[in-house]
């Protein structure tokens, strides 16, 4: 979509979609007079320039929202709850929650934290010529381990949608990149509207749009594309944008661009479950610890449960029941509490990944190419949507130096 926008402006785009609806609104559902996005996505100013930029340009409308978060065990027990305060407009200050036991494993959190933002920058200019991974850098800086296991393990996690190891595994700048840019005081935003007015918007600009229209081939046809869809229609274009996710835009070129195929390869993707409920057994055993954010820690699973608290994120009508999103659940809700349910796929950001985005940047250089790849695995960075609008600016640019 953010391809589409961008080129629309001087070119006719034609967008596939496999799915019914534009794939970022797919699976969304109604509650309380409320869209709920699945899955919920979120913004901060100064990590998501480019998709800031972007909803700008397109008139979306974006909104605070209150992503406090709490910290719990496996049976709801929480140790560590923060909310944010907003006395000046964009400014969030992350206060201790009033009424928590302020014992050693939060003191150590906080203690951690603070000397993690004092050291950032500084750390930022060195892990930009190391191979370090999180976890050697949380070992050479000699954090704790309730700072580590307990907090950044499980908050990077949650953001980046994957395994505690896969966290661990992180190119270390890229953590610390994440944290420095004022997360944590600048609070994060909403659309004001979901997906769905993000997806009306940025289509406009399309000349045509194929829903339902899954991609079976791609062909060289002279100096340009042919694509042929599963009902056997085909269309010929000057240029392709394949902006689906890695693993997926590697089979659909195996045959026809063996190269690019293989830097595809390089990325790797993990599953994840999402599930919109109404079950409060997968929240904090006690209400008065529930936050809008909840994260649930198993040192026996690989990875921790989120549990967001959809009431008091979207502007759900006043009575509504409670009801919730929670990825990778420890625990399965009550089957009759399931309003919704989808698996996802994520990248996972290593080595291979690393090796794979340079790769890929080599054959975006390409004189003449025609045949181009975008999407949240395609640029630096945790993969989430400012890397995706950046990788498709970087190809549109390509395309059309003028835009």
């Amino acid at each position: 979509m953010a391809a589409s926008w961008q080129l629309g402006r001087r070119h006719q785009v034609t967008l596939f979609e496999k799915q019914a609806e534009i794939g970022m609104a797919a699976h969304g559902l109604e509650l309380g007079g409320a869209r709920v996005d699945m899955p919920l996505r979120v913004l901060y100013r100064g990590y998501y320039p480019t998709l800031t930029a972007l909803y700008a340009d397109a008139g979306i409308a974006t909104t605070t929202a209150d992503y406090s978060a709490s910290f719990s065990d496996v049976a709801g027990h929480s140790y560590f709850r923060y909310r944010n305060w907003r006395p000046f407009g964009r400014l969030s200050l992350p206060l201790l929650q009033v009424g928590q036991p302020i014992g050693q494993r939060s003191r150590q959190i906080v203690f951690d934290l603070m000397r993690l933002y004092r050291r950032a920058g500084r750390d930022s200019r060195r892990l930009r010529a190391s191979g370090m991974t999180l976890q050697q850098y949380v070992q050479e800086q000699r954090y704790s381990s309730s700072f580590v296991e307990d907090f950044l393990l499980p908050v990077f996690a949650a953001i980046g949608t994957c395994s505690t190891q896969s966290v661990r595994n992180y190119p270390a700048r890229i953590i610390i990149d994440y944290l420095r840019q004022g997360v944590l005081l600048q609070g994060v935003s909403r659309t004001v509207h979901g997906a769905d007015e993000v997806v009306r918007r940025l289509s406009s600009r399309c000349c045509s749009v194929r829903t339902s229209a899954s991609i079976q081939s791609i062909r060289a046809a002279g100096r340009q594309w042919q694509l042929r869809t599963e009902c056997g229609a085909s269309q010929e274009f000057d240029h392709v944008i394949i902006a689906t996710q890695g693993n997926q835009a590697a089979r659909l070129v195996e045959a026809v661009d063996a190269p690019a195929a293989a830097s595809l390869r390089q990325f790797r993707y993990e599953a994840s479950e999402v599930i919109v409920h109404t079950d409060p057994a997968l929240m904090p055993s006690r209400r008065k610890n529930w936050s809008p954010v909840n994260l649930f820690v198993d040192p026996q699973a690989s990875r921790p449960m989120a549990s967001i608290w959809l009431n008091a994120v979207l502007p759900v009508r006043a009575g509504t029941a409670d009801a919730f999103q929670t990825w990778n659940p420890l625990r399965q809700p009550r089957a009759d509490s399931i309003l919704a349910q989808a698996g996802f796929e994520r990248p996972v950001v290593d080595d291979s990944s690393e090796t794979g985005l340079a790769r890929l940047g080599r054959l975006h250089a390409e004189p003449d190419r025609r045949l181009w790849f975008c999407g949240s695995y395609a640029e630096s960075g945790v993969p989430l949507l400012e890397s995706a609008a950046r990788s498709a600016r970087e190809v549109c640019r390509r395309i059309d130096p003028e835009l």
